[in-house]
């Protein structure tokens, strides 16, 4: 407590004492017979015997004549170092008493008001305050876009309390409870000075009772509020509590040290933290809101923790997956409650898998001989049957117990869920043998296309092809995950029916895949699987491979290139309405990134240009769209490659595009902003361009005048303006005619060898 308020006094002393007399303070506090500053760093060792003369004078005083002037602070054992701008005098140095007696008085009453008297941590109503500041801040920068707003924006709570701490203050009395209470607290600033690793800022707050809280800031990965909750717990529960050093440090009278009791299980402490980010909330303009859904998810998080057996730590994102629990079952009408709802993401038609209480592999199997207990090993996680939600509310849902589970089961209270994403199908195929996992392994699949490709005969070929289902978020929402993983596991069902158990496999939760080996018809197996997916009521878009690549430079494409080439050729089946087929090819890699520029996906498009280039991409349509891919992400000089290369190409092959003619105009653009100014180049790139877009002549000659003849250029993004046709209808004011005679002066010069 001492050193909080210390803290408060240091900062209201640097604002406050600093004026027209005192150029500069330093405040340092006497601590286990050492001297620290506000920052807990050693005094410089020039300043300790000073610092020792003024605790024990218990008076200001200076050197003869020097600048420099010390005054005790015996509330806090503490001393300010002032230095002046002359040699203070003796009412100078009266004057500084004074406000240094102030701002004690200004940092009790601070300190009275915020802080917890017995732990010394932030109480609600200064914690929330803090949350609401901070909160508001990050608000505005992310608003503002300001760079760095993706590290601010890291903000998790952490709630956690002491199990079990009634019992302890029923057994042992409250003098002995309000002593964990203080020990606890030295442990949380302990922990919180060895966590930089994980965190920027670790605040801590005691809103009263048992509860703590503690805000986590300034962290790069998602699970830091985790870990260092983990931290926490793992710290508290691995030493006593108080321990003897705590015992030490907190001076306690006779009383309250007799008050310890002898018994050591008295001293073992557990506790239980819940976890809520930031990251999880969707902005508001009340930062008061936010912290509000804050604490009330990192509360969630705890109550789950305390359901699912106490000195643990549950994230709010996560208790939907494996946290929820059996509150009772009726089989009279096949309904089974839960205790967890839309609050943490539960929705109608949520799929669940069932494990009974004892069989959920966290129980130990023990055996008792009358004197001693045993430990034998753990029970095994065994899945008695699933769920599937049909009245989702805010804290609890109701389900039902599918047909095939029988109508003989009973669900115990207290059994565990577990959470069936979408595209879990595996617990739905007997067959597989493997719940809630992918139904193949993909490395094995690999392996059969790289054999298959290496047999096959001339004109044959092995299709590697991936299917998914048309509208799928639609049916999701409207049908539920519980349905629509029932007709994917039905499709894979097809799938085998047509091709062979071992030519299907699962690429991700919604993309199912099958390879057809050479010989067999691609288009029939295709056309059935289709109407088989008629009859389950969906529509679904089958993308697919198939060698040889003439349109890609490398001789050859591996196995796992040709499955990845099937997974886009899907994207672009499932782009179309109403399901289609389409095979990987030019146009695939080309529409790819000209998805990824329309989402504003950059960098993901980034990557996959790079992916086809390894291929060996080679058309002048990807060309311009990684160019102009490329150049929102400040990768100029590869832009600028691709340009010439489309130009080329486009040139060789006697084609003409307007996207070509536009990218020859930027590269012009980019060859005169360049610091050499090669005009006469830049020219030559405007009239391939004329070349290749007859019909844009004249709005592209306009642009070669008024890049070359104004100074506007350096200003224009030339590039953008011509492909949103802007800069075309800049000039409809302007005498085209002039402008056009210019421009063909301007090319002419520069076809009879003229230069610039």
């Amino acid at each position: 407590m001492k050193a909080t308020r210390f803290e408060i006094f240091a900062q209201r002393a640097s604002k406050e004492i600093v004026d027209r007399r005192v150029s500069s303070v330093m405040v340092f506090r006497y601590h286990n017979s050492s001297w620290y500053t506000s920052n807990s760093a050693p005094a410089p060792p020039g300043l300790v015997a000073e610092l020792d003369v003024t605790r024990k004078r218990g008076a200001s005083w200076r050197h003869p004549n020097s600048r420099r002037a010390f005054f005790p602070v015996a509330d806090l054992d503490a001393v300010l170092v002032g230095d002046f701008h002359d040699s203070p005098s003796a009412a100078t140095r009266k004057t500084v008493e004074a406000l240094v007696g102030k701002c004690l008085e200004s940092s009790k009453n601070k300190y009275a008001a915020d802080y917890r008297p017995l732990t010394g941590l932030l109480n609600r109503e200064a914690f929330d305050e803090m949350l609401r500041t901070r909160i508001a801040a990050q608000s505005k920068s992310t608003s503002s876009g300001e760079i760095g707003v993706d590290r601010l924006s890291a903000l998790a709570l952490v709630a956690f309390d002491i199990d079990h701490f009634k019992q302890k203050n029923d057994t042992f009395g409250h003098q002995f409870g309000d002593i964990i209470l203080r020990s606890l607290s030295i442990r949380c600033d302990e922990i919180a000075s060895k966590s930089s690793d994980l965190a920027q800022e670790i605040v801590f707050a005691h809103p009263g009772g048992e509860e703590f809280l503690v805000l986590v800031s300034g962290y790069d990965s998602d699970d830091a509020p985790y870990k260092f909750a983990e931290r926490l717990r793992v710290a508290v529960c691995d030493a006593d509590l108080p321990s003897d050093t705590d015992l030490a440090r907190m001076e306690l009278s006779t009383v309250d040290r007799d008050s310890v009791p002898r018994d050591p299980n008295a001293r073992r402490v557990r506790i239980s933290c819940g976890v809520a980010s930031l990251a999880q909330v969707t902005q508001s303009e009340d930062p008061a809101n936010i912290v509000a859904l804050l604490k009330r998810r990192s509360d969630r998080a705890l109550y789950q923790a305390k359901r699912s057996g106490r000195n643990r730590t549950v994230e709010f994102s996560k208790i939907i997956e494996s946290h929820g629990r059996v509150l009772e079952h009726c089989k009279e009408v096949n309904t089974v409650a839960i205790d967890i709802g839309t609050e943490v993401g539960v929705q109608n038609g949520q799929e669940f898998l069932i494990y009974h209480p004892q069989y959920d592999g966290e129980q130990e199997m023990r055996m008792s001989d009358g004197r001693s207990e045993v430990v034998l090993g753990k029970y095994p996680r065994r899945v008695m049957g699933r769920l599937v939600v049909f009245d989702p509310q805010s804290d609890i849902a109701f389900c039902e117990v599918p047909s095939e589970n029988g109508s003989g089961i009973e669900i115990p209270a207290g059994a565990r869920l577990a959470n069936v994403p979408l595209g879990a199908i595996g617990h739905l195929i007997p067959a597989s043998g493997a719940p809630m996992t992918k139904i193949i392994a993909l490395a094995g699949r690999v392996k059969l296309i790289q054999e298959l490709n290496a047999k096959r005969s001339a004109g044959s070929a092995t299709v590697v092809a991936s299917i998914g289902v048309d509208k799928l978020n639609d049916l999701t929402i409207m049908r539920g995950v519980a349905h629509v993983n029932a007709i994917l596991a039905g499709l894979y069902e097809e799938i085998v029916r047509a091709v062979g158990r071992q030519f299907a496999f699962q690429l991700s939760p919604v993309e199912l895949a099958f390879i057809v080996a050479p010989g067999h018809d691609f288009d029939t197996l295709v056309d059935g699987l289709r109407r088989s997916a008629t009859e389950l009521g969906i529509s679904v878009a089958v993308g697919y491979s198939k060698p040889p690549w003439s349109f890609l430079g490398a001789e050859a494409v591996d196995a796992d290139a040709q499955v990845e080439q099937a997974r886009y050729a899907l994207a672009m089946a499932l782009s179309d309405e109403g399901g289609s087929i389409h095979e990987f090819s030019e146009d695939t890699m080309w529409h790819t990134l000209l998805a990824a520029r329309r989402k504003g996906d950059y960098r993901g498009g980034a990557v996959d240009y790079e992916r086809f280039l390894s291929w060996g991409a080679k058309d002048p349509k990807f060309d311009n769209q990684a160019a102009l891919l490329l150049i929102r992400i400040d990768r100029r000089d590869e832009a600028l490659a691709c340009i010439s290369r489309a130009v080329i190409a486009e040139r060789d092959a006697v084609k003409a595009g307007a996207d070509t003619g536009m990218l020859a105009v930027f590269l012009a653009n980019e060859m005169i902003l360049n610091a050499n100014r090669n005009l006469e180049k830049a020219l030559s790139s405007f009239l391939e361009a004329l070349r290749l877009d007859f019909d844009f002549k004249e709005p592209y000659a306009t642009a070669a005048v008024e890049i070359l003849s104004s100074a506007s250029y350096a200003k224009l993004p030339l590039y953008e303006a011509i492909g949103s046709g802007e800069l075309i209808g800049k000039f409809d004011a302007v005498n085209r005619a002039e402008l056009s005679a210019g421009a063909a002066a301007w090319l002419e010069a520069l076809d009879s060898g003229g230069s610039a």
